[in-house]
């Protein structure tokens, strides 16, 4: 599998300007949606890269998102999210996301 942390990206693909290292698990957020994924993840994700900070989001899924839960990990955390637009579209790499658990994965009583 050909992962975003070890692909080179082309330069139009917005990648995170911020140190992901420094993140910290400031957010907690029980599932793993594509609601969450395009919009509060991606705000996260846009405040940091304009402000700068240590707010890194946990996500938590207790009763499903296995599958999910194993590729986020995968990708050491980031995902993609296209905006499609009149104007064109954009890729952007989310990188708020520096942790997450699973019931199922991580053998934790839900």
């Amino acid at each position: 599998m050909k992962t975003i942390a070890s692909t080179a990206l082309p330069a139009r693909v917005q990648q995170p300007r911020y140190d992901r290292a420094q993140l910290r698990s400031r957010i907690v957020h029980f599932g793993f949606g594509a609601f969450h994924r395009a919009h509060q993840a991606l705000l996260t994700n846009r405040v940091l890269n304009e402000k700068g900070g240590d707010w890194g989001i946990c996500e938590i899924s207790l009763f499903s998102g296995d599958v999910l839960m194993s590729q986020l990990r995968a990708q050491d955390h980031l995902f993609t999210v296209l905006e499609k637009g009149a104007e064109g579209n954009e890729a952007i790499i989310v990188g708020a996301v520096h942790e997450c658990l699973n019931a199922k994965l991580d053998s934790l009583p839900a």
